[in-house]
């Protein structure tokens, strides 16, 4: 891919991106990782970390002082990884397991630590940059970006076809939402007898009940203008190839990160409503910004109104947070 400026004249930059086992944080370093590679040359140093270690508190305990009172600490490569570079130019990752080994390679080695979340108060302030939604409700600092949503690898490529349309729904979590089942199927009914002209692909989660699945398969066999794909059958990439083919894009409102893949991907996002269990929680906050700054389509006013769609809006928060970090550190880059 070609870059957009004149950065292909430069040495790559030193990226080692630490990995978490959370698909939602690894997205979020990749995105930003994509964004930066579209504006200029990059040398990727993956780490993955692999599931947590038993006693993995006592080592964070360990890791959280080292890195407030400044102490050396070692970064444990799996097998399988290429060395890391002696002068890493940045480190980027997501997750609370990441920032310690961040802090501790900066340490030993120089280089920029970017988060992708928000930190524990006294961590925050010894990130370089840290790219925080504003769901989060971050406080204003020189090192906080605030972005829209989280960033994410989704991009808007243009292909999208008005016929096609995806509908993914989530699940169960205990913490956040109050899940109903008979008021999902019927949003999901009522969107296939309302927009007859598009064809749907219809998906679930990791965490969408077992017993949702024979519900939705039948809502595809009684209407010809659906297909039902459960998440557990779908190849890696699959939900992917759907946003950059589908105009229309339906999601349950408790899969958030969903939400803001399809808005990035310039999908026309409407969102099915859950019963939110803290209305004012983080999750909620950031479907209500969505809605309410007219970039993502509440059911209740589609269903009053079935033509209010907003125009697509090509949200890119990884692209911005790729420019900024080069703005910010490497300005010779965005030349």
């Amino acid at each position: 891919m070609p870059l957009e400026n004149k950065a292909q004249n430069l040495p790559p930059l030193k990226v080692v991106a630490f990995l978490d086992m959370r698909p939602g944080h690894r997205k979020q370093t990749q995105g930003i990782v994509n964004a930066l590679a579209r504006l200029t040359p990059i040398a990727l140093f993956p780490v993955n970390m692999g599931e947590p270690a038993p006693g993995s508190s006592v080592g964070q305990a360990f890791g959280y002082f080292g890195a407030l009172l400044g102490l050396p600490g070692g970064v444990k490569i799996g097998k399988g990884h290429p060395p890391l570079p002696e002068k890493p130019d940045l480190i980027l990752g997501a997750g609370s397991r990441t920032h310690f080994p961040m802090l501790n390679l900066r340490r030993r080695r120089g280089g920029r630590v970017v988060t992708c979340m928000t930190p524990n108060p006294p961590l925050a302030s010894l990130m370089d940059l840290c790219c925080v939604p504003a769901h989060d409700e971050p406080p204003a600092k020189d090192n906080i970006l605030v972005t829209l949503g989280p960033p994410n690898t989704a991009a808007s490529h243009g292909l999208h076809r008005e016929d096609r349309g995806l509908i993914a729904v989530g699940g169960v979590d205990e913490k956040t939402h109050v899940w109903e089942p008979r008021r999902i199927m019927g949003c999901v009914e009522e969107v296939l007898k309302k927009m007859p002209g598009v064809f749907w692909s219809i998906t679930t989660s990791p965490r969408t009940p077992p017993s949702m699945e024979p519900m939705l398969a039948g809502l595809a066999e009684i209407f010809e203008n659906a297909v039902f794909f459960p998440f557990r059958k779908t190849a890696p990439g699959w939900v992917e190839e759907q946003y950059a083919q589908s105009c229309y894009a339906w999601v349950t409102a408790d899969s958030v990160s969903m939400v803001y893949e399809a808005l990035s991907a310039g999908c026309l996002t409407g969102i099915i409503p859950v019963e939110w269990k803290k209305p004012d929680s983080r999750l909620a906050r950031s479907i209500f910004l969505v809605e309410h700054k007219s970039i993502a389509l509440s059911f209740s006013k589609w269903e009053k109104n079935p033509l209010s769609w907003p125009q697509a809006t090509k949200l890119d928060e990884a692209g911005r947070c790729a420019r900024e970090i080069l703005r910010r550190f490497f300005p010779e880059r965005l030349a």
